[in-house]
């Protein structure tokens, strides 16, 4: 056997190991994400798929990378399946992609930068990644890093100053350490034993550091006092299956299912009951029916009433949010502003119509233009419509405005009894703690809880259960540096990154 067939069967090894290595890291990922919920291995789970990078080509990388984000995808997202292969396929593959320009500029930051540039370098790139992907009309912040640690509640404090990126920033930074440090150690010229001993040195001042941090993030949530001025909130969970609830003949049944549920509640005296998304499966002005029913039923019950419903005006449709006072008055609504594509509406729809999943959306839902505050003489607060909680930057503008408490409603029914109610649940935690308010989630068929101002879940429902839940909440202004300066750190890692790619490309072009 020839010399250059040695070094291609090596070449070819190396590029399993890689590949093997990137796969590991996706799955690792998939971990530290509801429903395993192993927070602690994020602050690792990145580091295989940074060394596979780093001992790869260029074109390996890309393979690499584009490995770890289908594994990582596909595993944190499977429940997409349920709406067809190609439905689920397609959007783990796009979000695949982002992992992909990760790798290859983390594989040129690599090359053109010293290890302690890298330490920043790296991780602004991954928090630049993740803001782009996760913003506008086709943004999707599922995967979001940050994301994995909502029950580790005292590092999620750093969401009060840097918000949920902020968090992944750090988690990306310890994996560089880690990556960095494991290829610095064990280098060809020094002993097992010596590599070793460098390389637990260098885990040993991660772990003090984090332990550090961890520290002030639970001094943090000590210094949070409950306000005695709360307000008693009760949150319907009917537990409609998704299979009847458009069903024109069970309409009536599920409204009465709403009510009963409504009347218990009342008999403990909340000052508000909330409902969840589309509650009552009618456009509620128009069919005046419904709309008298409530009226009568907030006047009844003495509560606000926060009811998900259709609404219709010159043509176009909305999914809206009514508030009526406990006299029975409407107060206003709010229409969803960030529709989901291919569930809410069918972008390209002439494109898409043979799709057998787009199909079943017959009508297109038109989007809100405006941001609302609704102001009770318990203070005041804003609603989002499902996945609208997982829009960072929307919630902080409602904060901005005003919002002393947030609702979110939803109808998770769609997913069943997968993971990703879990991992909806798990957004709302981190607004809560960015914008320094609580945080309430009504949804059908669950996960329904209220989350105070620093990510602690007071209360939540089981999936398809159908009951009510009782709790109270503290509506009052927040003061955290997040809700004053939204996301200034992740624009700053963008500037970095920019920053540093344009930095690559003069070096390039001095080289020529």
């Amino acid at each position: 056997m020839s010399l250059m067939d040695t070094q291609k069967i090596t070449k070819n090894k190396l590029g399993i190991i890689n590949l093997f290595l990137a796969a590991m890291s996706g799955c690792l990922l998939v971990l530290a994400f509801p429903r395993f919920n192993w927070f602690f291995v994020a602050w690792f789970a990145l580091a295989p798929l940074l060394f596979a990078i780093y001992h790869s080509s260029f074109k390996g990388a890309l393979f690499c990378s584009l490995m770890a984000g289908i594994v990582f995808f596909g595993g944190l997202l499977y429940w997409l399946f349920i709406f067809g292969l190609l439905a689920g396929f397609s959007l783990i593959l796009c979000q695949a992609i982002f992992i992909l320009l990760f790798g290859l500029g983390a594989k040129l930051i690599h090359s053109y930068f010293k290890k302690p540039l890298r330490l920043i370098f790296i991780p602004a790139l991954w928090v630049s990644i993740e803001f782009i992907r996760s913003i506008g009309p086709w943004g999707f912040s599922w995967g979001v890093l940050g994301y994995s640690q909502h029950n580790f509640l005292p590092v999620i404090q750093i969401a009060r100053w840097a918000g949920v990126f902020g968090i992944s920033f750090l988690l990306v930074f310890v994996n560089e350490f880690i990556a960095e440090s494991y290829i610095s150690a064990f280098c060809p010229s020094w002993s097992l034993k010596n590599s070793v001993k460098v390389f637990s040195k260098n885990i040993i001042v991660v772990l003090i550091g984090v332990f550090l941090l961890t520290g002030i993030g639970y001094f943090n949530l000590l210094g949070s006092q409950k306000n005695e001025n709360t307000t008693k909130i009760a949150i319907l969970q009917p537990s409609i299956p998704q299979e009847i609830k458009w069903e024109p003949m069970k309409k009536e049944d599920i409204f009465n299912i709403h009510l009963k549920l409504a009347r218990k509640a009342a008999e403990k005296k909340p000052q508000f009951i909330i409902w969840p998304e589309t509650a009552t499966p009618a456009y509620l002005m128009r069919e005046k029916e419904y709309l008298k029913e409530i009226k009568s039923l907030a006047k009844e019950t003495n509560s606000y009433l926060i009811v998900g419903g259709l609404r219709e005006e010159k043509g176009c449709y909305f999914n809206s949010v009514f508030i009526f006072s406990p006299e029975g008055e409407k107060l206003g609504h709010y229409d969803k502003l960030h529709l989901v594509p291919f569930g809410e509406y069918v972008p390209l729809r002439p494109l898409f119509s043979n799709i057998k999943a787009v199909a079943a959306v017959t009508e297109d839902m038109s989007a809100g233009d405006k941001l609302a505050v609704f102001e009770t003489d318990r203070g005041k607060f804003s609603t989002v419509i499902c996945f609208e909680s997982a829009d960072s930057l929307l919630v902080h503008r409602l904060a901005s405005k005003g919002a002393e408490m947030l609702v979110v409603i939803t109808n998770d029914g769609w997913f069943k009894r997968t993971a990703a109610a879990e991992q909806h649940l798990s957004m709302a935690v981190l607004r809560a703690v960015e914008n320094d308010f609580f945080v309430v989630q009504a949804a059908n068929t669950g996960i329904s809880a209220v989350i105070d101002s620093r990510g602690r879940v007071l209360s939540e429902t089981a999936l398809f259960e159908r009951r009510y839940l009782l709790d109270e909440v503290t509506l009052k202004e927040g003061k955290s540096f997040y809700r004053r300066f939204g996301n200034l750190f992740s624009y700053c890692c963008i500037l970095i990154s920019f920053g540093c790619f344009l930095f690559i490309i003069y070096s390039k072009n001095r080289a020529y």
